[in-house]
């Protein structure tokens, strides 16, 4: 347990070196290089970034969770998340970076209006601490199972909410983006490493199928088939459920603007996915192993830890650092989000207009504090992981529909689509979390996104008047094509 212990102690003080030689790559303290990278980020940091974002709690300890009862389907999470990010990045990106908002927020204030705005922060600000939480959860889950002896599910989530808190506001976005470059080697080499030394240590894979419950299919044939442990509504809900993700979390507009330019954004979502693809099914596959070798577990999401900590001390001490790893890659970049969405969208337009820089970035600081204690208080409540932010992104369905269709077809969006979609779609996604009559397949996200889309079309079929492009680019929307058009 010592050999475990040193390795995660190691770990942690790597992560606070990264974040303070983060601060030395600011060309000065102000808000652009805290919060924007200076405007700065090339392909491979974005890519980590956001493969950071996506392989984090959620999708190791929450699929592991998952795929203990559902077999390899619990896998399609990660795939669904790498369909998101290449969706956001080939279809939003490039005008993003074109537009004078920095935040979801701002965005949808600027081309809709305050009062859209204003509902749009309420919902961001809201599920993005939940997601935050979420991160704490698995956190507590990994350090409870590899430190029995220090830590329990609660204590192992505060001491990685200060780890997660630490690491944004030292460095803030720069911070993150370096800190994922560590992160994502020892996620990825540690999954990897683990899975493997796992399977040989209960015996192959012959050995481990032999003694797997039948389970829910009845005859134990879904714990290798990637869709039926699921079946396709959830598949397809999933992959909406993330698409929508990708659209609506503050990190991956963030992260976007913080580019070089629009190639490396868009070359860096690309490269976020294809690290993500084959992560679920790896974390899955524990998953399977822990069914197999530690049935009757007394929570599902010490699935993943419960075979890890059988192993070799050093082995499943650097794997579950990647586990771990993946935990802090996500936390961090919400942070920086949470902050950034705060400090510009809430203090500055509402509060202080002349707030200076060296004050919103630490207004911006104060504020990952005030997130990482509340979201322990909302994390120790908590229950299924992955379940929950499925049902917690049927609220941010409107406000991903609004990004796509404003940043990918503007043409449609009208003066009232951003109000009439926000209220319209975002009643009914609040209405499909306690009335399971409206839901379809099983799937909230299906029909809340239907009915936000129904929205768009009807506004742009009876109001004539464009949304105010002038306001988001400087310019109107003709102008900006022109543009486009000469830069190619």
């Amino acid at each position: 347990m010592s050999i475990t212990l040193g390795i995660i102690i190691f770990y942690m003080l790597l992560m606070l070196a990264v974040s303070f030689i983060s601060t030395r790559m600011m060309k000065k303290q102000d808000t652009e290089n805290f919060l924007l990278a200076g405007k700065n980020l090339n392909w491979i940091l974005i890519g980590v970034v956001i493969a950071g974002l996506g392989i984090g709690g959620v999708s190791t300890v929450g699929v592991a969770e998952n795929a203990y009862t559902s077999g390899m389907a619990a896998g399609q999470y990660l795939v669904a998340w790498a369909i998101g990010a290449i969706l956001f990045g080939v279809a939003a990106t490039r005008r993003l970076r074109m537009s004078k908002a920095v935040t979801v927020i701002e965005a949808l204030d600027l081309g809709f209006g305050k009062a859209t705005g204003f509902i749009v922060m309420l919902a961001q600000m809201f599920v993005g601490f939940a997601i935050f939480a979420m991160q704490m959860v698995a956190g507590g889950a990994i350090l409870s199972s590899l430190l029995p002896d220090i830590f329990t599910l609660s204590t192992g989530m505060l001491a990685s909410a200060v780890i997660f808190g630490a690491v944004a506001i030292i460095g803030g976005l720069w911070s993150a983006a370096l800190s994922n470059v560590v992160n994502i080697i020892v996620i990825v080499l540690g999954l990897i490493i683990g899975v493997i030394v796992v399977i040989k240590h209960f015996g192959g894979m012959d050995v481990i199928t032999a003694a797997l419950p039948v389970g829910k299919s009845g005859d134990g044939s879904h714990w290798f088939n990637p869709i039926s442990g699921y079946g396709w509504p959830k598949v397809l809900g999933q992959i909406c459920s993330m698409t929508v993700l990708a659209f609506a979390i503050q990190t991956c507009m963030q992260t976007a603007i913080a580019s070089k330019d629009s190639k490396n954004a868009r070359k860096g979502f690309i490269l976020a996915a294809l690290i993500m693809l084959p992560m679920g099914f790896v974390a899955a596959l524990l998953g399977i192993v822990a069914a197999s070798q530690v049935p009757g577990l007394a929570s599902a999401k010490l699935a993943l830890p419960a075979v890890i900590t059988q192993i070799n001390p050093w082995i499943a001490g650097f794997t579950l650092a990647g586990l771990w790893a993946a935990d802090v890659s996500t936390a961090t970049g919400i942070a920086v989000g949470q902050s950034t969405m705060f400090t510009k969208d809430i203090m500055v337009k509402y509060f202080a207009p002349k707030m200076s820089e060296k004050a919103q970035i630490w207004t911006s600081r104060i504020m990952m504090l005030v997130i990482i204690v509340l979201g322990y208080f909302f994390a120790i409540n908590m229950k299924g992981i992955i379940d929950t932010l499925m049902k917690l992104l049927t609220l941010w369905t409107p406000i991903a529909v609004l990004m796509f269709f404003t940043f990918a077809v503007p043409k449609i969006c009208k003066k009232s689509t951003g109000i009439v979609v926000m209220l319209v779609g975002g009643v009914f996604g609040v209405c499909s979390l306690f009335f399971p009559q409206i839901v379809i397949a099983g799937q909230a996200v299906f029909g809340t996104c239907l009915v936000s889309i129904a929205m768009v079309i009807l506004t742009a079929i009876f109001d004539k008047r464009p949304a105010n492009f002038k306001a988001l680019y400087g310019k109107e929307l003709d102008e900006l094509e022109k543009e486009e058009k000469a830069a190619v």
